[in-house]
């Protein structure tokens, strides 16, 4: 079932702005005591924002007249949190790039690029058979994006520019979690929506088959969730 209605909106909102609420003040915290680790997980979660915009627009397309006019509101806040954390991302990296630690936060910024990638190769693969040949290949394609980052991010640690090749790591990162974040999704709505599906109705009796009224709800539900 596509149907979303204004309360189950309302739930998936106060669900989301509680969950980005936490991990602001968390930045926030850390801000204060460690502008790299600030800035690592800002771009984490700026790159599961960004996958979570994609993934609404998905839902909304897919979806009934008043599901995507409920999803709207939903979609508009995560766009504007999208902003706010990229904003406090690129802050946090200036202040990296200006210390005095810059050379080793690259360096290390690279290591854990070059880690998420092959995390996500194996993802990737593991996932290929439920995701077929045209998904694989559109997933192998954002996380070739990735790689060529990486490249990029080399070729100016190389020339000691360090800034910009920081800034190019984060990227890599932040790319690669999110085609894997896209990956999760496509295989999560494919799965049955079990957290929400309502009871059987008389006709499925017997058949083991749910009825999933509360199919788009689960499946946000589940997404948010996993931010």
């Amino acid at each position: 079932d596509s149907s979303l209605d204004a309360e189950a909106r309302a739930d998936l909102e106060a669900r989301f702005q509680a969950h980005a609420d936490r991990v602001e003040a968390q930045i926030a915290r850390l801000a204060e005591v460690d502008a790299e680790a600030a800035a690592d997980i800002a771009a984490n979660f700026a790159a599961s924002l960004k996958a979570h915009d994609r993934i609404i627009s998905d839902i909304s397309a897919s979806a009934n007249g008043q599901t995507e006019l409920e999803l709207r509101s939903l979609k508009a806040k995560i766009e504007l949190r999208h902003k706010a954390t990229a904003d406090r991302q690129a802050d946090e990296e200036k202040r990296v790039s200006a210390g005095a630690n810059v050379q080793a936060a690259t360096e290390g910024r690279l290591n854990a690029a070059e880690r998420k990638v092959a995390e996500v190769e194996r993802f990737i693969e593991t996932k290929s058979d439920r995701l077929g040949a045209d998904a694989t290949a559109r997933a192998t394609a954002r996380l070739k994006v990735a790689e060529d980052l990486i490249a990029q991010g080399e070729a100016k640690l190389e020339a000691d520019a360090f800034a910009d090749a920081f800034v190019l790591f984060g990227r890599a990162h932040a790319t690669a979690q999110e085609a894997k974040l896209l990956i999760q999704a496509k295989v999560d709505f494919e799965a049955p929506a079990v957290k929400e599906a309502s009871p059987q109705r008389e006709d499925n009796v017997g058949t083991g088959t749910p009825t999933p009224t509360g199919s788009v709800k689960a499946k946000i539900r589940i997404q948010l969730d996993a931010q």
